[in-house]
């Protein structure tokens, strides 16, 4: 849950944009949903080469936000930030924590949806049913 949080407060993500797609937005004509996935969570080292969450040479993280709410023509961004001194409050540290933790939930089984946070397809499933 900790990881989650820095991760919010460093990218300024709302609530809906971490924690699962409890809508879509119909607003471009495009349905689309507003969360980060897993897969657009990408830790880099010095050298700017990609490295997964158990190696511990991860300088910055990037997340790519194929929409959000404010992205009227769905063109997406990406922000990245880097390591800071702060254990407790370091972006990387808190995006190889959530990477790390849903890598081991998904090696026991856990069937997870495709989203950072480790919402699971039926609980993803029951917040679009509104």
């Amino acid at each position: 849950m900790w990881g989650s949080i820095v991760l919010a407060f460093f990218f300024l993500d709302r609530s809906s944009e971490l924690w699962g797609p409890v809508v879509s937005d119909k607003s471009t004509g495009v349905v689309r949903t507003h969360c980060v996935k897993a897969a657009n969570v990408i830790l880099r080292d010095n050298f700017g080469t990609q490295v997964g969450p158990e190696e511990l040479g991860a300088m910055s993280v990037e997340v790519i936000f194929e929409s959000h709410k404010g992205d009227r023509v769905a063109q997406g961004t990406t922000v990245r930030h880097y390591k800071s001194n702060h254990a407790h409050l370091c972006p990387v540290a808190a995006a190889r924590l959530c990477l790390n933790i849903r890598a081991q939930w998904l090696a026991t089984g856990r069937k997870l949806g495709p989203y950072l946070t480790s919402v699971s397809t039926t609980r993803t499933i029951k917040k679009t049913q509104v």
